[in-house]
């Protein structure tokens, strides 16, 4: 995608995050550079009261009505787009069991479609699925709201249906334009630490020349879910680490090097990392870390699950801005652009485990309200841009399915060790075993 050129001046600069983000967005295929969310509402709600909620939290919430703007210098900056973009659609037509598959379907073409430069960055959708049944969908741009303000704008929209929203409960990202969470000490100390972590950063096995797309998926039920989310010791109730933890173990299996050091990437939210509260706006960073993994016999999945929280408290510990991160690395000649994430090739997003979906919200108000197809709104499906492809060659995000969750790994069928389901089995294989007996030794197959 690339940004629209500013009709006028541009509202603000953009934060360092969009910054750091924008050299492997920039001509990412909308697929891989938008993401979606959506809510099913069901009861005897009033659909116009819906939509006078979205209208509400729209007004109230200024990082909604961000565009991306590219100054003739091709410097990244903020604009407005200044009107809400409200999607109606009504599938009641179509046969009851096939409406859910339509709206799904509905969702992803918008999601995957070509964005004209000058059109929003962020759309609403409802699709009435019924007289008593309605879907809100949220599409937006990575760098206009990550994955947690989507869920923030779908709760802002329910508590406005309620007579509840506040905007002054919500801080907005374009009042933190000059934020920065790293002092210039703390700067320099990083810097160093970052240096020596990238110089023992093993090479990667496989260095395929482009990236195509493939989507495998691992179910989980609910209590095995909770069975890997309670091996986590001081980071218990995350079972998205554990899969993280094991997703190493499988990276190391097909190097054919278990006992060398995996390098993975993940996100860090830095509302909790620095205290921010609930800002709407993209405050999602990428953040590498390392597991070491032992010679000899492999550890058990609890022994796994240390080393990985090891590895990414310190490198959370030592953050810095990964665009910074970058620079580092390029000046060590450790990476190389555009390919610099070629040395943790695996992106592993952790998900801060929201809100369950069978937990009805709002019945005082005739209605109740679930997350819609989580798991199956996640994949992104679409190959990189060779111009700006960072050389992440798998990436797995983790959504509610049916009760438990879904691991959905989206893969480089060039990369030979990940493609034809050969990462997915790894992953899939280990998680049955790290279930059953979370202390006995897991085996690289």
């Amino acid at each position: 995608m690339t940004a629209a050129r500013p009709a006028s001046g541009e509202l603000a600069p953009a934060t360092f995050l969009q910054r750091g983000l924008w050299p492997r967005l920039r001509h990412a295929a909308p697929g891989a550079a938008f993401a979606v969310r959506a809510a099913r509402f069901t009861g005897r709600g009033q659909l116009d009261r819906l939509h006078a909620a979205i209208r509400e939290v729209h007004a109230g919430l200024p990082a909604l009505d961000v565009s991306l703007v590219e100054g003739p210098d091709g410097r990244l900056g903020l604009g407005r787009h200044g009107a809400l973009d409200l999607r109606q659609h009504d599938l009641r037509p179509d046969g009851a069991g096939e409406r859910d598959a339509a709206c799904l379907a509905l969702l992803r073409r918008d999601l995957e479609r070509p964005v004209p430069a000058g059109e929003a960055l962020t759309r609403f959708h409802t699709v009435r699925l019924a007289d008593d049944e309605v879907v809100l969908g949220l599409v937006s741009h990575e760098l206009v709201l990550d994955e947690r303000s989507l869920y923030l704008v779908l709760g802002a929209v329910l508590q406005a249906y309620q007579g509840s929203f506040r905007p002054s409960r919500y801080r907005d990202f374009t009042q933190l334009t000059d934020f920065y969470p790293v002092g210039p000490a703390a700067a320099v100390s990083r810097r160093a630490w970052w240096s020596a972590w990238l110089t023992g950063c093993p090479l990667p096995g496989e260095r395929p020349a482009a990236r195509q797309a493939q989507t495998t998926r691992i179910g989980i039920s609910g209590p095995d879910w909770r069975a890997l989310a309670d091996s986590g010791g001081t980071m218990r109730d995350n079972g998205s680490l554990g899969v993280a933890a094991l997703a190493a173990w499988a990276v190391a299996g097909i190097t054919g090097r278990p006992e060398r050091p995996s390098a993975l990437a993940t996100v860090l939210d830095l509302r909790d990392y620095c205290d921010l509260g609930p800002v709407v706006g993209p405050l999602t960073d990428r953040v590498p870390f390392r597991v070491e993994l032992p010679a000899g016999p492999g550890p058990s999945f609890r022994q796994l699950f240390r080393k990985t929280q090891v590895g990414v408290l310190r490198s959370t510990t030592h953050y810095l801005p990964y665009g910074e991160l970058v620079e580092v690395g390029t000046g060590l000649g450790a990476i190389a652009a555009p390919r610099t994430a070629a040395l943790w090739d695996v992106s592993a997003h952790l998900c801060a485990n929201p809100p369950g979906s069978g937990r009805d919200r709002g019945p005082e108000h005739g209605i109740s309200v679930e997350l819609f197809r989580e798991a199956e709104l996640l994949s992104t499906g679409a190959a990189a841009d060779p111009r700006d492809w960072d050389g992440t060659n798998a990436e797995i995000r983790m959504g509610e399915r049916a009760g438990g969750m879904e691991v959905v790994i989206d893969v480089n069928p060039l990369h030979r060790g990940y493609a034809a389901g050969r990462l997915a089995d790894r992953i899939g294989a280990a998680v049955t075993a790290a279930v059953a007996d979370p202390e006995a030794p897991l085996v690289v197959t």
